[in-house]
């Protein structure tokens, strides 16, 4: 056979099995690569399952689980699941539930005695489970003088961790808002523990691995978990020549290990793909718990938040109203997991060793491969900005509420506009000089909505930088409301006192930020040095 005979039938060949690809499978060898990686702001590293009713269309890892070695990531490899594990959590309350060791409407005081918090005293399981609370996230402890650091690296009892929660200035009473917790859910795995007698890693055991056949999923030890589960990686983006000359658009380092301890029943189980597809089928099916129990775990509250699920993730639904889903995600140093069974009996469920990949952005695309879907199933109406004219012209507020009514019916609780959104438009209208229209956009964010603490410091120096330091130190007055304890909240207002020209208030907040991080090790406490001594220069 001639050479060029024998190449166009390898050429026929290949395209053959090429073509013979399902559109998911696809999908996934472009995420492996760096330049298809800004879908997912990395490239794809981990085990990805797709499945449609109980026909499984994609189960396959991508990338490697020692970045460094370049070993191959397997498919039945174990990676710690992050905040899944409040699902789990949630299923263990229900158990406890229907055995009547445990009343969803009782204050949490009944079972934590030893709690002096008055507010979170009065909380119920219901609240912690759904995020009503009050309680902060993690955030909470660091004001208490606990750092990011110092926390993921040191071990504590489950009666220490409440000790330590009972002590976090709650942002409001129990049932008035919603706010995310894991604190919430280290209470719950406490509770847990004190109305059973058993400890979280055995009651996972006996009522939910156990009796489904999850033989890779448990809460490890720092030891089985350092020794056994896969490697996490943090993933930093590169540019230009340097993007060009990397193998995958950005650099891999070995991301810090946290101790089991401090993400108990909020954060701490590990499991593969395979046992959490045997999850969601239990999930479907409806087992271990009655059908009245599941249908309380999945009643959304605001937010969407049910008993360790997402009920219809807003995100998701705005990007494609065709969707209704139940899901939720996981985040550690190295690691993002995200599992989502959709109402049409799609499940995708992925876990992944960079900690940076957009999970969002993932089950989108995800689903839209997995039924052969255009992009095209957006929610319309929302009144683009570029300017304010383009606002007014495209409907203004009017046309703004009216999108998030769409939304909120289609997901079934109410959805606002962003906070961040709206700070925005209040910027916008400080351009054009309506000013009191940009006052009454931030006197409503302030006073309506939980926002977390570097959105409002990216707020006061945005306004810093546009010489509104009146303005600013409203939003950096905000911060330290909530939280006066934190060093960096204290630098932050006195850069609006110097901006301002009072020298004095700068100088004093200057001295509480540099006071504040003696007292917890702030890295950081060489900048606030630094800004205090400016004042004199």
């Amino acid at each position: 056979m001639k050479p060029i005979i024998k190449l166009i039938i390898l050429a026929i060949l290949v395209a053959g099995c090429s073509s013979s690809k399902t559109p998911v499978a696809e999908l996934y060898e472009a995420f492996e690569q760096k330049g298809h990686r800004m879908k997912l702001g990395t490239p794809y590293s981990g085990v990805i399952l797709v499945a449609v009713d109980d026909s499984i269309q994609l189960h396959e890892a991508y990338g490697f689980e020692d970045w460094k070695l370049k070993t191959p990531h397997q498919l039945n490899g174990e990676f710690p699941i992050g905040s899944i594990t409040k699902q789990f959590t949630a299923m263990l309350t229900m158990i406890c539930v229907e055995k009547n060791l445990i009343d969803l409407h009782q204050s949490i005081s009944a079972y934590l005695p030893s709690l002096e918090n008055r507010k979170l005293r009065n909380a119920t399981m219901h609240q912690l489970l759904n995020h009503s609370s009050g309680l902060p996230h993690y955030e909470g402890l660091v004001s208490l003088g606990y750092s990011y650091s110092k926390y993921a690296t040191s071990s504590y009892t489950p009666e220490e961790l409440v000790g330590m929660i009972d002590q976090c200035s709650m942002r409001f009473k129990p049932g008035e808002g919603t706010y995310y917790s894991s604190l919430g859910y280290m209470l719950v795995g406490a509770i847990l523990e004190k109305v059973t007698g058993q400890t979280y890693a055995e009651l996972l055991s006996t009522y939910i691995t156990e009796p489904l056949e999850m033989s890779n999923t448990a809460f490890g030890t720092n030891d089985y978990v350092q020794k056994n589960v896969v490697k996490g990686f943090r993933y930093k983006e590169l540019y230009g020549l340097d993007w060009i000359k990397s193998d995958y658009g950005g650099s891999i380092q070995l991301a810090g290990f946290r101790d089991q301890s401090g993400k108990y029943a909020a954060g701490g189980i590990h499991s593969t793909v395979s046992d959490l597809w045997k999850w969601s089928k239990a999930i479907r099916q409806q087992k271990l718990i009655s059908a009245s129990s599941y249908d309380l775990m999945f009643r959304p509250n605001q937010g969407g938040f049910g008993y360790g699920w997402i009920i219809n993730w807003d995100d998701l639904v705005e990007r494609n109203t065709l969707v209704q889903m139940i899901m939720h995600g996981g985040a550690l140093p190295g690691y993002k997991s995200a599992i989502a069974l959709y109402e049409d009996g799609t499940t995708i469920i992925s876990l992944s060793n960079i900690q940076t990949t957009r999970d969002k952005d993932l089950l989108h695309q995800t689903y839209l491969a997995a039924h052969d879907l255009n992009d095209e199933h957006s929610l319309e109406g929302y009144p683009e900005w570029p300017s304010i004219k383009k606002f007014n012209d495209n409907g203004g507020f009017q046309a703004l509420n009216q999108y998030f009514d769409r939304l909120s019916d289609l997901v079934g609780y109410p959805v606002k506009p962003s906070a961040s959104s709206l700070l925005r438009i209040g910027v916008k209208m400080l351009d054009v000089d309506e000013e009191a229209k940009a006052d009454s956009i931030f006197s409503h964010v302030l006073s309506t909505y939980e926002i977390n603490s570097n959105s409002i410091n990216e707020m006061g120096y945005r306004l810093l930088e546009m010489n509104q330091c009146e303005r600013a130190k409203k939003f950096f007055s905000y911060n330290l409301h909530k939280d006066s304890l934190s060093a960096n909240n204290w630098d932050s207002m006195g850069d609006a006192y110097k901006m301002c020209e009072e020298k004095e208030l700068a100088k004093q907040s200057y001295m509480y930020a540099i006071d504040r991080a003696k007292a917890v090790g702030d890295k950081s406490l060489n900048i606030f040095e630094e800004n205090l001594a400016s004042l004199t220069d």
